[in-house]
């Protein structure tokens, strides 16, 4: 028995609106296939590799003058690559589907991620672009016989160019049997409703679940298993600096940073900030660099706490007048240390054997290792739910 998706409105928006029962729309020009190149169409988001272009337009059949245009930009293998939603005679904004494949799709598993942006300006000027919903899409072949599909996404009702304070997590997985006729509905859901804090961690403050789901018990990372590699970066790290004790201290995260080093990430006590590449890598990998990044501001906090370097730097001051830490002799011992690793720091391209016995290097990359260890492990309880969703997609 083949399965038709359940996510078959995430893939392929334009038949669902027409063949809705009752025919709200109707479908008025389809023009397929046309060279990018041909003419001007909407301005792409984020790709520079479409070759071709599909427009349809569909109107409203009880309403004609209301009509919506659904373009669809395709690499030269035919993979949709974004889509654009324009609406006339609705008051609807414009919008846009961005479709990436996850580096893991293969015959048997094919993942997606499916990222919405709204133009939050309608009054014809410059486009403010904001993302309000990010799907990844899992399909799993079992057994190499039938499809299973589950899909994680991230929504929220704010439209801001602010970074969203509430949220709603969703998880479902659904089984063939559920799209036939007779058969045993067997589609599992969560929903989490999210609210930041007042340092933007997000917290679970409601739940609700189908009764075949096994709520996750003893996940304290549950709240941010929905977002993907690119959207975790600024909550968790938010989350590792508190775990720190670093709560009170004001440190910039840029989740995007342009940068031509390998590593994944870096703390700069000059700009209060820990810095992510741009290059997105495994979900896991990002918990591992949030929380050794998060080690770094906590070394250089406490040896700016006993003011052994320059206690002017708006870090230094921050950490002298925030933190509420008993200075005892052995956090001063510990200060000490820290500054002398500091003091002979070596690159990883001068000497990458002493670069990792450098102690502020060898506890950063234990911390990251053990953190990162420890999410993974507890994901095991909401990977068992969601059959072909592996434990390091969590």
């Amino acid at each position: 028995m083949k399965l038709k998706p359940i996510f078959y409105n995430l893939i392929k928006p334009i038949k669902v609106a027409i063949c809705k029962k009752g025919k709200p729309y109707k479908l008025v020009s389809r023009e397929i296939g046309l060279d990018f190149n041909s003419r001007k169409f909407p301005e792409l988001l984020f790709h520079d590799e479409a070759t071709s272009v599909d427009i349809v337009v569909i109107a409203s059949t009880k309403n004609p003058e209301k009509t919506k245009t659904i373009t669809t930009f395709k690499d030269k293998e035919g993979n949709i690559l974004e889509r654009a939603f324009e609406s006339i005679g609705f008051n609807l904004p414009e919008k846009r589907q961005v479709y990436k494949n996850l580096k893991e799709s293969d015959k048997n598993n094919d993942k997606k991620i499916i990222q919405i942006y709204e133009n939050l300006n309608q009054n014809n000027g410059l486009k403010v672009w904001q993302k309000i919903e990010t799907s990844r899409v899992f399909k799993h072949r079992d057994c190499g016989k039938v499809w299973l599909a589950n899909v994680i996404k991230v929504f929220t009702p704010e439209r801001t160019i602010r970074e969203a304070k509430k949220e709603t997590h969703f998880f479902a997985s659904y089984y063939p049997k559920s799209m036939s006729n007779g058969g045993s509905n067997k589609t599992k859901t969560l929903t989490l409703q999210i609210e930041k804090d007042e340092n933007m961690i997000p917290q679970i403050v409601g739940y609700s679940h189908s009764e075949n789901f096994a709520m996750p018990k003893n996940d304290e990372y549950l709240a941010f298993r929905a977002y993907d590699a690119e959207s975790v970066k600024k909550p968790i790290t938010r989350f590792a600096l508190k775990k720190f004790g670093l709560k009170d201290i004001k440190i910039y995260i840029e989740d995007n940073f342009n940068s031509k080093e390998k590593h994944l990430g870096s703390f700069s006590e000059e700009y209060e900030s820990i810095f992510f590449n741009y290059k997105t890598d495994s979900k896991n990998s990002i918990i591992d660099t949030a929380f050794h990044e998060a080690k770094h501001a906590f070394q250089y906090a406490v040896i700016n706490l006993f003011g052994l370097k320059n206690k002017y730097t708006n870090y230094a001051q921050q950490c002298l007048k925030n933190l509420k830490w008993k200075k005892t002799e052995g956090l001063k011992k510990k200060a000490e240390d820290y500054f002398k690793a500091h003091e002979y720091y070596i690159s990883p391209n001068e000497n990458y054997t002493e670069y990792r016995r450098n102690l502020l290097e060898a506890e950063a990359w234990s911390a990251g290792t053990r953190f990162s260890n420890d999410y993974l492990y507890k994901s095991k309880e909401l990977s068992n739910e969601l059959p072909g969703v592996f434990w390091h997609e969590l």
